[in-house]
C-alpha cells in the first residue's frame, strides 16, 4: 500500500501545479477533506477496498500536502527575511501534532471501537478544523504593519 501511494504521488506531481492555483481558502478546504474522507469512510462503510483506495489516495496527497502550504506561506511573506523561520515553524507544529494525535486517536478507538472512534474522529476533524482555519486565514490576510526595527505594531491592526 505504501509502494502504491508513492507512485501515486509521483504521478500526481506533474498535476501539482494545479493545486498551486489554488487559494489558500480552497487548498484549505481540500486539505479539509483529504483528512476527514479516509476516517469517515472506512467507519461508516466498513468496506475494505474503499478503505485501502482512500488510504492510497491520502498518502499520496500527503506527500505535496506540506509543499503547498510552504509556497503559500512563502509567497505570502515574500520580502520577509524571516522566511526559513516562518518554515521552520511550521515544520514544528507538524511535529508537535505527530505526538499528540496519535494517543488522541488510539484512546478515541479504544474507547468506542474501530468503526465507530473512526467515525467519531472525522466528524471531530470536520467539526474543529474549518473553523480554525478560517480564523487563521483571516488573522493571515488581515491589514498589519510591523516596524521590525522597534518591535512594535504602528498603524491599525484590522
Amino acid at each position: 500500500m505504501y509502494a502504491t501511494a508513492s507512485l501515486a504521488a509521483a504521478g500526481g506531481g506533474w498535476y501539482l501545479h494545479k493545486l498551486n492555483r489554488l487559494s489558500l481558502m480552497q487548498y484549505a478546504g481540500l486539505d479539509i477533506l483529504m483528512c476527514t474522507v479516509q476516517p469517515l469512510l472506512i467507519g461508516f462503510t466498513r468496506s475494505l477496498p474503499l478503505s485501502i483506495l482512500s488510504m492510497i489516495i491520502t498518502m499520496a496527497f500527503w506527500r505535496f500536502r506540506n509543499i503547498i502550504y510552504q509556497d503559500q506561506l512563502l509567497r505570502h511573506f515574500g520580502s520577509s527575511h524571516h522566511k526559513a523561520t516562518l518554515v521552520s515553524i511550521m515544520g514544528f507544529f507538524r511535529d508537535v501534532q505527530q505526538l499528540w494525535l496519535p494517543v488522541w486517536f488510539a484512546a478515541i478507538i479504544t474507547a468506542n471501537g474501530y468503526y465507530q472512534g473512526l467515525s467519531l474522529i472525522g466528524g471531530g476533524i470536520l467539526a474543529v478544523m474549518p473553523p480554525v482555519f478560517i480564523l487563521g486565514i483571516y488573522l493571515w490576510r488581515r491589514p498589519k504593519t510591523f516596524d521590525t526595527a522597534t518591535a512594535v505594531p504602528t498603524g491599525n491592526p484590522g
